[in-house]
């Protein structure tokens, strides 16, 4: 290990809470969305959104909160 080049690690945590959250409230419904579109470079220290992708996901994320309000 000593005298090799450095290397970097991202990792994402988002994967593993969602199995906790549905074992610990398995009457819950749960809208898990992400921010990934064209060239988003997630889960790397470079990690950066495409805007208008992460747009349109809020969007629709309004639109189930509102949906679901209204029902």
């Amino acid at each position: 290990m000593f005298g090799l080049p450095w290397r970097a690690l991202g990792l994402g945590g988002t994967i593993p809470f969602l199995g906790l959250f549905g074992r610990a409230y398995p009457e819950a419904q749960f809208v898990v969305t992400g921010p990934r579109g064209p060239g988003n470079n997630a889960h790397v220290p470079d990690e950066w959104l495409h805007l208008e992708q992460t747009e349109r996901v809020t969007e629709a994320v309004a639109r189930i909160i509102d949906a679901h309000a209204r029902s």
